[in-house]
């Protein structure tokens, strides 16, 4: 054992709700750590070991929430429902004790405590801001694909990654986050028409919405992993270098993995 092997079990036991409550004694004993670190990190009284694994959640989550709902936020004045107030909750005090940070399932749960919490009793928001639902769904959703991790797929055939979704709004999403972002700060123009999103998350982490054409729709909803690209052409009726294209655009961003050759950026 070394002082650093010590520090990085103690991240680890900090960043990891089933494996703290192993070394708190509240659930099965049977060490997943090195036996004279385990020893050692038992001596700490239970209560620091939970306040700073608290700490650590919050700090984790509470940046994610103030970066992927930051339009969101911006409301917050004429709403009422700051995101980040989600964090104090008792429901989400149970979620971020039990966390394992960086996980999808943690961040599932902590997207549905955030959509209740926005959308639930908001006749009064959506009358104000009619895109409300639709704008908390396509932050939630940035939110859970985030902490997804794409399955290795090492195949020449194109196969969708869990990284990956696209999403109908019946708002122009785009052109509404286009007006919030304005130097000007103007609130959005009506925009009340259909809009469809391909978002996905990058190798680098980096969640990126595009608009998604019906073709790009079909060619990501047939790129199951199992057809060839000459295949998907037909399937999408697209001529094979389009297919292509779409699918190396679709791979930069972390949508689709294929084996054929090109680095995903970061």
């Amino acid at each position: 054992m070394t002082g650093r092997s010590l520090h990085d079990t103690l991240l680890r036991v900090l960043s990891h709700g089933p494996l703290r409550a192993q070394l708190l004694g509240m659930a099965d004993k049977t060490a997943a750590i090195h036996a004279d670190e385990w020893h050692i990190l038992r001596r700490v009284p239970k209560e620091h070991v939970q306040n700073m694994a608290r700490f650590l959640a919050r700090h984790y989550y509470g940046e994610r929430i103030a970066r992927l709902f930051r339009h969101i936020r911006r409301f917050a004045p004429q709403t009422d429902r700051d995101p980040l107030s989600v964090l104090d909750s008792p429901r989400a005090c149970i979620v971020l004790d039990r966390a394992v940070l960086g996980s999808s399932d943690t961040a599932e749960e902590m997207a549905s405590l955030l959509e209740s919490f926005l959308l639930e009793n908001a006749a009064a928001i959506q009358k104000q801001f009619p895109y409300w639902q639709d704008l908390v769904r396509y932050q939630a959703t940035m939110f859970r694909l985030e902490a997804r991790e794409a399955k290795e797929c090492a195949t020449d055939r194109p196969c969708r990654s869990e990284t990956g979704a696209i999403v109908e709004f019946e708002w122009d999403i785009p052109a509404i986050l286009l007006d919030l972002q304005s130097p000007s700060h103007r609130q959005p123009e009506t925009a009340h028409r259909p809009s469809m999103l391909l978002i996905a998350s990058s190798s680098g982490g980096q969640v990126i919405s595009l608009r998604c054409t019906p073709e790009v729709q079909r060619l990501f909803d047939a790129a199951d992993g199992t057809r060839t690209v000459e295949e998907l052409g037909r399937l999408t009726d697209c001529s094979e270098h389009q297919v292509e294209q779409m699918l190396k655009q679709m791979k930069e961003v972390g949508a689709i993995q294929w084996d054929d050759g090109i680095t995903t950026s970061d």
